[in-house]
């Protein structure tokens, strides 16, 4: 069984190089915590302080609109970062919700303790902008999908990127990550077995 501190290890060597001393000095502040189906880690209006690594389960990032419909910015699987960036940045109140879809476990680091050691330790800070880049790279992507592919060439390339997700996240949660309604998804998912 892997140790907290062989997973964080994992999950941010994976964006960049970092000395063992610096994973170390940072496993002070790390804390386990364990999340319900609907169990909020942050919720639009509070203000964002922690970041989140997945050990197990399954969290979505999303946007309420005024009407209250949901816009689903991601989804978070094991072994994966999460945590709204542009919240911890600004310290404003929180436009992101992220929620739990399954039983998880999280390791939550508080954003403050990680900004101090970007300001002390260059190999945080080149973390850092790594992961902000791997970020954008990730938006880029996702905005390219929007426009220049149909709906089910978005709902192929999210197959692609998000192996059995499909089957693990809730149908409307899918369809808003992909622009499209729960039955329009359904359709194209129906279409898409056919043809298999």
């Amino acid at each position: 069984m892997q140790t907290d501190l062989d997973i964080v290890r994992r999950v941010l060597l994976q964006a960049s190089p970092l000395p063992e001393a610096s994973i170390r000095a940072i496993m002070t502040h790390v804390s386990r915590v364990h999340v319900r189906p609907g169990e909020f880690l942050l919720r639009a209006g509070s203000v964002a302080t922690q970041a989140f690594i997945v050990v197990t389960g399954l969290l979505r990032e999303y946007h309420l609109d005024r009407e209250g419909r949901q816009a689903t910015r991601g989804f978070a699987l094991e072994g994966s970062l999460s945590g709204s960036l542009a919240d911890l940045i600004s310290q404003a109140p929180a436009i992101s919700h992220i929620e739990a879809i399954e039983p998880s476990t999280v390791l939550s680091i508080p954003w403050n303790a990680v900004d101090q050691a970007a300001q002390s330790d260059g190999h945080w800070q080149l973390l850092l902008r790594r992961i902000a880049e791997r970020l954008y790279g990730q938006k880029v992507h996702r905005e390219h999908a929007y426009l220049t592919l149909t709906a089910a060439e978005r709902l192929q390339l999210f197959q692609q990127d998000f192996p059995g997700l499909l089957h693990r996240a809730p149908k409307h949660a899918i369809a808003s990550y992909l622009g499209i309604t729960p039955v329009h998804l359904s359709r194209l998912s129906s279409a898409s077995r056919s043809t298999r």
